[in-house]
């Protein structure tokens, strides 16, 4: 773990590699003082594009054990 910590991962999910844990990715969205409709509308529309009828892939993903 300490190791881990020294090399310090760039994302969660180099973390996550680097404990060994399995990611299935996930999709996070912050809204602020300054975001707007416009951002909400962007937003919505590019997962509608990108995740809209597509099928997940689990293979290859054990179930989580821990945090």
């Amino acid at each position: 773990m300490r190791a881990a910590i020294r090399r310090g991962p760039r994302s969660i999910d180099g973390y996550l590699e680097q404990l060994g844990l399995p990611t299935a990715g996930a999709i996070r969205v912050s809204l602020g003082v300054s975001s707007n409709a416009a951002d909400v509308a962007a937003f919505l529309a590019s997962a509608d594009e990108t995740y809209r009828d597509r099928n997940p892939d689990p293979a290859g993903l054990s179930p989580r054990t821990g945090c």
